[in-house]
């Protein structure tokens, strides 16, 4: 029980080292993008239709309901 507190004291007022953005650097969908820039280059894929091919007509998004924990019969 000590160290329990112990334990979470110390995870709880320890500052959090990881960071997710770094001053200076691309974003994720830019990284993505000189990438897929990159790839294609290499394919030999005019630029034109890259540009055609990185830009969708339609998106789709939806989220997932999840529950956690165990569900009881009657």
């Amino acid at each position: 029980m000590i160290i329990s507190n112990i334990a979470k004291r110390t995870l709880l007022s320890a500052p959090l080292q990881a960071r997710f953005s770094v001053a200076g650097e691309s974003s994720f969908l830019q990284m993505v993008s000189e990438y897929f820039d990159k790839a294609g280059e290499a394919a030999g894929i005019p630029k034109d239709r890259l540009n055609f091919l990185k830009s969708p007509d339609f998106s789709l998004k939806f989220n997932i309901p999840f529950k956690t924990g165990t569900s009881r019969s009657r």
